[in-house]
Protein backbone atom coordinates (compact mmCIF):
# COMPACT_ATOMS: atom_id res chain seq x y z
CA UNK A 1 0.00 0.00 0.00
CA UNK A 2 1.46 3.35 -0.95
CA UNK A 3 2.40 6.10 1.44
CA UNK A 4 0.62 9.56 1.22
CA UNK A 5 4.06 10.64 0.20
CA UNK A 6 4.52 8.59 -2.50
CA UNK A 7 1.04 9.77 -3.65
CA UNK A 8 1.92 13.53 -3.48
CA UNK A 9 5.39 12.83 -5.46
CA UNK A 10 2.89 11.15 -7.88
CA UNK A 11 0.78 13.56 -8.50
CA UNK A 12 3.59 16.19 -8.26
CA UNK A 13 5.33 14.36 -10.80
CA UNK A 14 2.42 13.70 -13.54
CA UNK A 15 1.86 17.81 -13.07
CA UNK A 16 5.54 18.21 -14.03
CA UNK A 17 5.28 16.27 -16.68
CA UNK A 18 2.02 17.77 -18.36
CA UNK A 19 3.51 21.26 -18.13
CA UNK A 20 6.88 20.08 -19.97
CA UNK A 21 4.63 19.02 -22.59
CA UNK A 22 2.39 22.45 -22.63
CA UNK A 23 6.22 23.88 -22.83
CA UNK A 24 7.34 22.02 -25.31
CA UNK A 25 4.28 22.48 -27.49
CA UNK A 26 4.72 26.16 -26.96
CA UNK A 27 8.13 26.31 -28.07
CA UNK A 28 7.94 24.54 -30.79
CA UNK A 29 10.66 21.81 -29.62
CA UNK A 30 9.64 18.18 -28.52
CA UNK A 31 11.87 17.14 -25.54
CA UNK A 32 12.90 20.14 -25.19
CA UNK A 33 12.28 20.17 -21.17
CA UNK A 34 13.36 16.94 -20.79
CA UNK A 35 17.07 17.65 -21.84
CA UNK A 36 17.44 20.45 -19.28
CA UNK A 37 19.17 20.12 -16.30
CA UNK A 38 16.84 21.96 -13.92
CA UNK A 39 19.31 21.51 -10.79
CA UNK A 40 21.54 23.49 -13.27
CA UNK A 41 22.26 27.00 -10.82
CA UNK A 42 22.19 28.68 -14.15
CA UNK A 43 18.98 28.11 -14.57
CA UNK A 44 17.91 29.70 -11.76
CA UNK A 45 15.69 32.36 -12.03
CA UNK A 46 17.69 34.18 -9.16
CA UNK A 47 19.97 34.46 -12.00
CA UNK A 48 17.95 36.29 -14.36
CA UNK A 49 17.77 40.16 -14.82
CA UNK A 50 15.28 42.07 -13.35
CA UNK A 51 12.35 43.39 -15.53
CA UNK A 52 10.56 46.59 -14.38
CA UNK A 53 7.13 45.38 -12.70
CA UNK A 54 3.62 46.43 -12.38
CA UNK A 55 4.85 47.76 -8.67
CA UNK A 56 7.39 50.36 -9.84
CA UNK A 57 4.92 51.74 -12.38
CA UNK A 58 1.57 52.14 -11.01
CA UNK A 59 0.89 55.21 -12.61
CA UNK A 60 0.27 53.61 -15.76
CA UNK A 61 -2.35 51.50 -14.39
CA UNK A 62 -5.17 53.82 -13.42
CA UNK A 63 -7.78 53.69 -16.03
CA UNK A 64 -8.61 57.35 -17.40
CA UNK A 65 -4.76 58.40 -16.80
CA UNK A 66 -4.06 61.13 -19.71
CA UNK A 67 -0.80 60.41 -21.44
CA UNK A 68 2.19 63.09 -21.39
CA UNK A 69 5.38 62.43 -22.88
CA UNK A 70 8.34 63.21 -21.22
CA UNK A 71 11.20 62.66 -22.33
CA UNK A 72 14.68 64.73 -20.88
CA UNK A 73 16.52 62.85 -23.80
CA UNK A 74 14.08 63.62 -26.60
CA UNK A 75 15.21 63.00 -30.39
CA UNK A 76 17.52 65.82 -31.43
CA UNK A 77 18.59 66.68 -35.20
CA UNK A 78 22.15 65.38 -35.60
CA UNK A 79 24.47 67.40 -37.67
CA UNK A 80 27.81 64.92 -37.93
CA UNK A 81 26.13 62.89 -41.23
CA UNK A 82 27.02 66.22 -42.76
CA UNK A 83 30.73 66.57 -41.78
CA UNK A 84 31.34 63.15 -41.75
CA UNK A 85 32.51 60.53 -44.96
CA UNK A 86 30.81 57.24 -44.54
CA UNK A 87 33.29 54.24 -45.22
CA UNK A 88 31.10 50.48 -45.43
CA UNK A 89 33.11 48.13 -43.13
CA UNK A 90 33.35 44.33 -43.61
CA UNK A 91 35.75 43.59 -40.95
CA UNK A 92 36.53 43.76 -37.25
CA UNK A 93 39.38 46.81 -38.09
CA UNK A 94 39.94 48.75 -40.83
CA UNK A 95 43.40 50.05 -42.18
CA UNK A 96 43.71 53.43 -43.57
CA UNK A 97 46.90 54.90 -45.80
CA UNK A 98 46.81 57.94 -46.85
CA UNK A 99 49.74 59.00 -48.87
CA UNK A 100 50.28 62.71 -49.76
CA UNK A 101 50.56 64.13 -53.01
CA UNK A 102 53.74 63.94 -54.86
CA UNK A 103 56.23 66.78 -54.38
CA UNK A 104 56.12 70.01 -57.29
CA UNK A 105 58.18 69.69 -60.28
CA UNK A 106 61.54 71.50 -60.56
CA UNK A 107 63.17 73.45 -63.62
CA UNK A 108 65.57 71.33 -65.26
CA UNK A 109 68.53 72.34 -66.58
CA UNK A 110 70.63 71.56 -69.66
CA UNK A 111 72.13 68.03 -68.91
CA UNK A 112 71.08 67.55 -65.16
CA UNK A 113 68.80 64.64 -64.13
CA UNK A 114 65.27 64.70 -63.57
CA UNK A 115 64.80 64.69 -59.48
CA UNK A 116 62.93 61.94 -57.86
CA UNK A 117 59.87 62.45 -55.66
CA UNK A 118 59.48 61.13 -52.01
CA UNK A 119 56.20 59.05 -51.41
CA UNK A 120 55.05 59.47 -47.53
CA UNK A 121 52.29 58.45 -45.75
CA UNK A 122 50.07 57.41 -42.68
CA UNK A 123 49.57 54.00 -41.13
CA UNK A 124 46.15 54.47 -39.46
CA UNK A 125 43.95 51.52 -37.77
CA UNK A 126 40.37 51.81 -36.64
CA UNK A 127 38.67 49.44 -34.74
CA UNK A 128 34.78 49.12 -35.35
CA UNK A 129 32.77 49.28 -31.62
CA UNK A 130 30.13 47.37 -30.45
CA UNK A 131 26.87 49.53 -28.28
CA UNK A 132 23.63 47.97 -26.97
CA UNK A 133 21.35 47.96 -24.14
CA UNK A 134 18.65 45.53 -23.14
CA UNK A 135 15.24 47.00 -21.55
CA UNK A 136 12.79 44.16 -19.80
CA UNK A 137 9.52 44.89 -18.81
CA UNK A 138 6.51 42.08 -17.05
CA UNK A 139 4.47 40.81 -19.58
CA UNK A 140 1.33 42.30 -17.05
CA UNK A 141 2.94 46.39 -17.21
CA UNK A 142 2.74 46.11 -21.29
CA UNK A 143 -1.34 44.36 -21.17
CA UNK A 144 -2.32 46.69 -18.20
CA UNK A 145 -0.59 49.89 -19.34
CA UNK A 146 -3.38 52.50 -19.70
CA UNK A 147 -1.51 55.53 -22.03
CA UNK A 148 0.63 53.12 -24.18
CA UNK A 149 4.06 54.75 -23.01
CA UNK A 150 5.92 50.93 -22.67
CA UNK A 151 6.12 50.23 -25.85
CA UNK A 152 7.08 53.76 -27.14
CA UNK A 153 9.85 53.78 -24.63
CA UNK A 154 11.47 49.94 -26.19
CA UNK A 155 11.15 51.80 -29.38
CA UNK A 156 13.11 55.34 -28.78
CA UNK A 157 16.05 52.91 -27.76
CA UNK A 158 17.30 53.61 -31.12
CA UNK A 159 17.09 57.21 -31.07
CA UNK A 160 19.59 57.00 -28.27
CA UNK A 161 22.11 55.20 -30.53
CA UNK A 162 21.78 58.03 -32.73
CA UNK A 163 22.75 60.41 -29.96
CA UNK A 164 25.43 58.07 -29.27
CA UNK A 165 26.36 58.46 -32.73
CA UNK A 166 26.53 61.83 -32.62
CA UNK A 167 28.43 62.32 -29.66
CA UNK A 168 31.31 60.24 -30.65
CA UNK A 169 31.99 62.03 -33.78
CA UNK A 170 31.99 65.35 -32.15
CA UNK A 171 34.59 63.86 -29.56
CA UNK A 172 36.91 62.60 -32.10
CA UNK A 173 36.59 65.68 -33.73
CA UNK A 174 38.00 67.42 -31.38
CA UNK A 175 40.43 65.22 -30.50
CA UNK A 176 42.25 65.59 -34.23
CA UNK A 177 42.94 61.72 -34.39
CA UNK A 178 46.66 60.92 -33.65
CA UNK A 179 47.89 64.71 -35.28
CA UNK A 180 45.74 66.17 -33.19
CA UNK A 181 45.58 70.54 -33.33
CA UNK A 182 49.05 71.93 -32.75
CA UNK A 183 50.72 75.01 -33.42
CA UNK A 184 53.39 73.06 -35.17
CA UNK A 185 50.56 72.38 -37.89
CA UNK A 186 49.11 75.76 -37.50
CA UNK A 187 45.40 74.53 -36.93
CA UNK A 188 44.91 75.62 -33.21
CA UNK A 189 43.67 78.97 -32.18
CA UNK A 190 44.85 80.77 -29.13
CA UNK A 191 44.43 79.63 -25.82
CA UNK A 192 42.36 82.15 -23.31
CA UNK A 193 40.65 85.11 -24.52
CA UNK A 194 42.02 84.86 -28.30
CA UNK A 195 40.08 82.06 -28.64
CA UNK A 196 36.38 83.32 -28.78
CA UNK A 197 34.65 82.69 -31.93
CA UNK A 198 34.69 86.52 -33.47
CA UNK A 199 35.45 87.73 -37.09
CA UNK A 200 39.08 88.13 -36.91
CA UNK A 201 39.73 84.58 -35.33
CA UNK A 202 37.35 83.30 -37.80
CA UNK A 203 39.25 85.07 -41.08
CA UNK A 204 42.31 84.10 -38.90
CA UNK A 205 41.19 80.28 -38.61
CA UNK A 206 40.39 80.45 -42.53
CA UNK A 207 43.72 81.78 -43.46
CA UNK A 208 45.63 79.38 -41.36
CA UNK A 209 43.69 76.44 -43.18
CA UNK A 210 44.86 77.59 -46.81
CA UNK A 211 48.07 77.50 -45.61
CA UNK A 212 49.14 74.75 -44.01
CA UNK A 213 51.23 71.96 -45.38
CA UNK A 214 52.11 68.57 -45.67
CA UNK A 215 55.43 67.01 -44.62
CA UNK A 216 56.52 67.45 -48.19
CA UNK A 217 56.40 70.64 -48.09
CA UNK A 218 53.28 70.88 -50.20
CA UNK A 219 49.98 73.01 -49.79
CA UNK A 220 47.05 70.68 -48.37
CA UNK A 221 44.65 72.72 -50.47
CA UNK A 222 41.60 72.79 -47.99
CA UNK A 223 38.75 74.27 -48.92
CA UNK A 224 36.99 74.83 -45.60
CA UNK A 225 32.91 75.11 -45.87
CA UNK A 226 31.73 74.66 -42.49
CA UNK A 227 32.14 75.96 -39.03
CA UNK A 228 31.05 73.65 -35.86
CA UNK A 229 29.42 75.03 -32.85
CA UNK A 230 28.39 74.14 -29.78
CA UNK A 231 25.17 76.14 -27.99
CA UNK A 232 27.45 78.84 -26.55
CA UNK A 233 28.49 80.02 -29.88
CA UNK A 234 25.06 79.71 -31.82
CA UNK A 235 23.50 83.17 -32.07
CA UNK A 236 27.05 84.28 -32.35
CA UNK A 237 28.27 82.48 -35.12
CA UNK A 238 24.54 83.24 -37.15
CA UNK A 239 25.21 86.59 -36.65
CA UNK A 240 28.49 86.33 -38.29
CA UNK A 241 27.52 84.14 -41.03
CA UNK A 242 24.34 85.61 -42.44
CA UNK A 243 24.60 89.19 -41.76
CA UNK A 244 24.32 91.55 -44.52
CA UNK A 245 26.69 94.27 -43.52
CA UNK A 246 29.60 94.19 -41.37
CA UNK A 247 28.77 91.70 -38.24
CA UNK A 248 31.40 93.12 -35.91
CA UNK A 249 32.89 96.45 -34.65
CA UNK A 250 36.45 97.73 -36.45
CA UNK A 251 39.29 98.26 -34.62
CA UNK A 252 41.85 96.69 -32.18
CA UNK A 253 40.51 95.19 -28.47
CA UNK A 254 39.35 98.02 -26.68
CA UNK A 255 38.53 100.27 -29.83
CA UNK A 256 34.98 101.35 -30.70
CA UNK A 257 34.42 102.66 -33.91
CA UNK A 258 34.32 106.49 -32.62
CA UNK A 259 37.83 105.59 -31.69
CA UNK A 260 39.40 103.01 -33.99
CA UNK A 261 42.23 104.75 -35.95
CA UNK A 262 41.60 105.21 -39.38
CA UNK A 263 43.24 103.97 -42.54
CA UNK A 264 41.89 100.60 -42.30
CA UNK A 265 39.40 98.53 -44.16
CA UNK A 266 36.23 100.49 -44.13
CA UNK A 267 33.35 100.04 -42.01
CA UNK A 268 30.20 101.99 -42.43
CA UNK A 269 27.84 100.66 -44.95
CA UNK A 270 30.65 97.67 -45.99
CA UNK A 271 29.28 94.29 -46.76
CA UNK A 272 30.18 91.04 -44.40
CA UNK A 273 32.71 89.00 -46.49
CA UNK A 274 31.56 86.03 -44.22
CA UNK A 275 28.06 86.20 -45.29
CA UNK A 276 27.41 82.66 -46.83
CA UNK A 277 31.09 81.88 -46.73
CA UNK A 278 30.43 78.52 -44.94
CA UNK A 279 27.26 76.10 -43.56
CA UNK A 280 26.67 76.35 -40.14
CA UNK A 281 26.34 73.22 -37.65
CA UNK A 282 25.20 73.07 -34.19
CA UNK A 283 26.01 70.07 -31.74
CA UNK A 284 24.62 69.82 -28.37
CA UNK A 285 27.78 67.89 -28.09
CA UNK A 286 30.63 70.81 -28.42
CA UNK A 287 28.88 72.48 -25.79
CA UNK A 288 31.11 73.25 -22.47
CA UNK A 289 29.22 70.16 -20.62
CA UNK A 290 30.83 67.56 -22.92
CA UNK A 291 34.00 69.37 -24.34
CA UNK A 292 35.81 72.42 -22.17
CA UNK A 293 36.95 74.80 -25.15
CA UNK A 294 40.73 76.68 -24.90
CA UNK A 295 39.63 79.49 -22.85
CA UNK A 296 38.11 77.21 -20.26
CA UNK A 297 34.46 79.23 -20.31
CA UNK A 298 32.52 78.10 -23.49
CA UNK A 299 32.57 74.58 -25.43
CA UNK A 300 34.73 74.14 -28.50
CA UNK A 301 34.40 75.79 -32.11
CA UNK A 302 36.00 74.38 -35.52
CA UNK A 303 36.26 75.26 -38.90
CA UNK A 304 36.99 72.03 -41.55
CA UNK A 305 36.18 70.86 -44.65
CA UNK A 306 33.49 68.41 -44.54
CA UNK A 307 34.33 64.92 -45.57
CA UNK A 308 37.41 65.60 -45.93
CA UNK A 309 39.18 63.15 -43.47
CA UNK A 310 36.39 62.06 -40.74
CA UNK A 311 34.91 58.97 -41.20
CA UNK A 312 32.40 57.33 -39.78
CA UNK A 313 33.32 53.33 -40.09
CA UNK A 314 29.99 51.39 -40.90
CA UNK A 315 30.20 47.93 -39.56
CA UNK A 316 26.28 46.86 -38.60
CA UNK A 317 23.47 48.97 -38.71
CA UNK A 318 21.15 49.46 -36.15
CA UNK A 319 19.44 46.65 -34.97
CA UNK A 320 16.13 46.96 -32.46
CA UNK A 321 14.93 43.36 -32.16
CA UNK A 322 12.40 41.64 -29.54
CA UNK A 323 13.18 38.29 -27.37
CA UNK A 324 10.93 35.31 -28.94
CA UNK A 325 8.33 35.64 -25.93
CA UNK A 326 8.27 31.77 -26.18
CA UNK A 327 12.11 31.19 -25.34
CA UNK A 328 14.81 32.12 -23.22
CA UNK A 329 14.10 34.53 -20.68
CA UNK A 330 10.97 35.87 -21.74
CA UNK A 331 9.24 32.47 -21.20
CA UNK A 332 11.02 31.82 -17.92
CA UNK A 333 9.91 34.90 -16.30
CA UNK A 334 6.92 36.06 -18.56
CA UNK A 335 8.66 39.30 -19.12
CA UNK A 336 8.92 41.37 -22.99
CA UNK A 337 13.19 42.06 -23.49
CA UNK A 338 13.93 44.44 -26.52
CA UNK A 339 17.67 45.01 -27.17
CA UNK A 340 19.22 47.79 -29.46
CA UNK A 341 22.45 46.60 -30.71
CA UNK A 342 25.21 48.55 -32.97
CA UNK A 343 28.81 48.54 -34.69
CA UNK A 344 30.79 51.55 -35.79
CA UNK A 345 33.20 53.92 -35.21
CA UNK A 346 34.52 56.74 -35.70
CA UNK A 347 38.15 58.80 -36.95
CA UNK A 348 40.27 61.68 -37.98
CA UNK A 349 42.23 60.37 -40.67
CA UNK A 350 44.30 64.03 -40.82
CA UNK A 351 43.30 67.25 -37.91
CA UNK A 352 44.91 69.23 -40.94
CA UNK A 353 42.02 70.01 -42.80
CA UNK A 354 40.75 71.89 -40.00
CA UNK A 355 41.03 74.23 -37.60
CA UNK A 356 39.93 74.58 -33.67
CA UNK A 357 39.77 77.63 -32.32
CA UNK A 358 38.35 76.73 -29.10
Amino acid sequence: MKTLREIEAKRLDEARQQAFREADRAAGVPGLCARLDWDDPTLSILKLREATSESAMPQLLRAGVQQFLFDAYKQVEVVFPDVVRVVNSTKYEELYGPLYGPEMPRQVDPGQPFEDSRLIGQDIRLKNIKIGRTLGFERELIDDDQTGQIQVRAGQMGERTRIYEEQTVMNVIVAGGAKGYTTTIGNVGNRGSGSDLTQPSLEAADIALQTIKDPLGNLYLVQPNTLLVGPENKFNAAKLLQSALQPSVPGASGQTASTAGSGGTGYVNTFNPLQGLYDLKVSRYLAKAFVTGLDNTTGAWLLLEAGKAVVLQDRDPLEVAMEAPNSGQAFNTDTYRYRVRRRFNAGVLDSSFGFRGN
